[in-house]
């Protein structure tokens, strides 16, 4: 089948979103599809360097929307670049032609609109929506909407149109799929989450001279690592540091962005707590392998809108997880589910959450099974290979017409 994915950013792009719709163009590529993508011609969110308007990655056909580079760093700017990608979107729409399926994107915001588009103008073509966030939830609870203004509505009326548009929405999670339930009950629902883009081929020991020259001799390192951003927050693990600083535990924090110094000012006076510098993709990998768990959090009220992708990450590298955040969430569930860590709710330093956190480093010491058991679960469920496979039986179903809700 031809296949046309809709996305702001694709490869040589960096952002993270535009790996994961690159690897699966060329999955779908590799399975036997005709696949185009039609991103902007921007390498990135801030880059002024423009890409040719047609190439290939790999298998992949890309032609690319011209769009002038305003930055993504302002609401304006934003606007602007989603309003021109939709016009010229739909623009596309009109003219193409033996199109059998459309996945699209959450990026730009609200994209799924494009899906009432296509239904209209293509009534015969099956529509994916690959659901990585919730718009306009993410933007309310972003501050950037007012519950219940006149826009918020007009956006969350937007959104459930076209998404009842599609033939099925992919979801990251049994949250995610909660609420995207309610605005589409009639649409098959699939979960395949963003998957993890670096791991390790085999679960790994920690390399120890490494491990002594970031920290010294300690007895368990929890690290976070990766983006600091709106949906996460810092404190519970500052509150784990600070309780369990006698005990040889060390808190770590690897390239959280724009929040670190307000972070560091948090953690002023924790002797256990490290920040530590920016390195190359192949020293990661070896940080990540360096920890003993890895530190995922996310914010009461988010669950549902955006899932961790720090979560799959960890799986990844073979490293059981240590969550602070709502208990109903997805990844408290898998994590429960699979037993692949321990999960916080409520205060962090509570007497509970504290002597769940020291079982879980006890037990770790002990369990040589946790880290084969936590690579398992990632390759059967959250790798990239079972996204794509999974991406691959949805593409037959809907294209053969069986869109019955799963």
């Amino acid at each position: 089948m031809r296949v046309v994915l809709l996305y702001h950013f694709f490869a040589p792009a960096t952002v993270v979103s535009a790996v994961h719709y690159a690897q699966l163009a060329e999955g779908l590529a590799a399975a036997g599809h005709d696949v185009e993508a039609w991103p902007s011609n921007r390498e990135r969110r801030g880059s002024r360097r423009v890409l040719p308007s047609r190439s290939r990655a790999g298998r992949v056909a890309v032609r690319r929307c011209w769009r002038p580079g305003f930055s993504q760093d302002g609401a304006l700017g934003r606007l602007v670049n989603t309003l021109w990608m939709w016009l010229h979107w739909c623009g596309r729409a009109i003219t193409a032609r033996g199109v059998d399926v459309v996945i699209v994107g959450t990026d730009p915001p609200m994209s799924v609109a494009m899906a009432r588009v296509w239904r209209v103008v293509h009534p015969r073509v099956r529509i994916v929506h690959w659901s990585f966030d919730l718009y306009p939830d993410a933007a309310v609870l972003h501050g950037l909407l007012r519950e219940g203004s006149l826009v918020e509505r007009m956006m969350r009326a937007i959104s459930a149109n076209g998404r009842r548009a599609c033939d099925a929405i992919v979801d990251s999670g049994p949250c995610m799929r909660a609420r995207t339930a309610r605005l589409a009950p009639d649409v098959r629902a699939e979960t395949i989450v963003p998957w993890a883009l670096s791991g390790s081929p085999e679960p790994r020991a920690p390399d120890p001279a490494l491990r002594r020259a970031l920290f010294g001799e300690v007895r368990s390192v929890l690290l976070y690592a990766g983006h600091l951003g709106h949906a996460h927050e810092a404190a519970p693990f500052l509150a784990l540091a600070r309780e369990l600083a006698d005990e040889g535990v060390v808190v770590a924090f690897q390239g959280i962005g724009e929040r670190e110094p307000q972070v560091r000012e948090a953690a002023r006076g924790l002797s256990n707590v490290r920040f530590l510098a920016p390195c190359s993709d192949r020293e990661l990998v070896a940080r990540l392998e360096v920890a003993d768990f890895h530190l995922v959090s996310l914010k009461d009220g988010w669950e549902g809108t955006v899932v961790p992708s720090k979560f799959f990450a960890a799986l990844a590298v073979a490293r059981p997880v240590i969550y602070a955040g709502p208990e109903a969430s997805s990844v408290a569930r898998w994590i429960g589910e699979f037993d692949l860590g321990v999960a916080i709710a409520g205060r962090p330093a509570s007497s509970g959450a504290i002597e769940s956190v020291r079982a879980a480093i006890t037990r770790n010491e002990r369990d040589r099974d946790g880290a084969h058991r936590c690579r398992a679960v990632e390759r059967e469920r959250f790798s990239q290979e079972a996204g794509i496979a999974g991406f691959c039986r949805l593409i037959d179903a809907v294209g053969s017409g069986d869109a019955g809700r799963a």
